[in-house]
């Protein structure tokens, strides 16, 4: 029997032939990884890693393509996908080194999914709407994970990563909650609720309580989450746009100053102020 999860060892000569030969992408990258984690020739820092340690690696990449993105440049995207792909690939080879699954496995997986949770495409399904279709892709997850409507809720809920980012799960948990009809009815309702959260935050730290300070900041953070699901506005993407924004005028702020002949860590507060607003309002 052929162990699938097996690979074929090349000569020196067979495995630079390979890695130079750019008509074969996906054979390439994947030489290139069995000669970077190879026991006797490979690279030191390859060689010792995992999975759970390359994991952090995986976030990082996926988070520099999200910003290639927003920053509209296919070049610096098409690396950053690069660096992504390179990063998955390594873990499918560890894992097939391991004997649980290869590229194969993985492909084939998701391609079963997608089938699968597809039938107004590759069935004859008939499906006219987005909202239909989000309603189908759910109920055939629930079905997939064996949700059946007693403590359906509670599963889904902790089929939500824990290790996402926590705008990113906020806005998940309330989604889910949402559907089951515990929901906002007006975004003026929600506005109300954050000042209402502000209040209690100050109060918490007008008695110097840390744990319940810590507590209500949270409650304000979740309550602005609501506001910009309730709004159709994606948190993470609003807080990258304003986190590259204001690194963008605090850029400017250095620059200008520079011009003078200046540093701007010898600036006052009010000649930063000043000069914020300038920036801001395009001046």
């Amino acid at each position: 029997m052929i162990d699938k999860n097996k690979e074929i060892l090349l000569s020196r000569e067979e495995s630079d032939l390979l890695i130079n030969n750019k008509k074969l992408g996906l054979a390439r990258i994947m030489e290139i990884i069995n000669r970077l984690t190879d026991k006797t020739n490979g690279c030191p820092w390859d060689q010792i890693q995992t999975t759970s340690s390359l994991a952090k690696y995986t976030i990082e990449e996926a988070y520099e393509v999200a910003d290639s993105i927003e920053s509209q440049s296919p070049n610096e995207t098409k690396k950053e996908l690069g660096d992504l792909l390179f990063n998955i690939l390594f873990h499918i080879h560890l894992a097939s080194q391991n004997g649980h699954f290869n590229l194969n496995d993985v492909i084939n997986e998701t391609v079963d999914k997608m089938v699968f949770r597809h039938p107004h495409v590759f069935k004859n399904k008939k499906i006219e709407t987005i909202s239909e279709v989000q309603e189908q892709w759910e109920a055939i997850k629930r079905d997939e994970n064996n949700i059946n409507q007693t403590g359906r809720i509670k599963q889904e809920l902790k089929n939500i990563a824990s290790n996402a980012p926590a705008l990113t799960r906020s806005l998940k948990i309330q989604e889910k909650v949402g559907n089951i009809g515990f929901d906002w009815n007006t975004t003026f309702e929600i506005i109300n609720k954050i000042y209402e959260e502000i209040d209690e935050f100050i109060e918490e730290s007008e008695q110097n309580n840390d744990l319940a300070v810590l507590d209500e900041l949270g409650d304000i953070l979740f309550s602005v989450v609501n506001l910009a699901r309730f709004v159709g506005i994606d948190p993470e993407t609003a807080l990258r746009s304003t986190n590259r924004k204001f690194v963008e005028r605090i850029v400017e702020m250095e620059r200008l100053f520079n011009k003078e002949g200046k540093d701007i860590k010898d600036s006052n507060k009010n000649e930063l102020n000043q000069l914020w607003t300038k920036i801001k309002r395009g001046q």
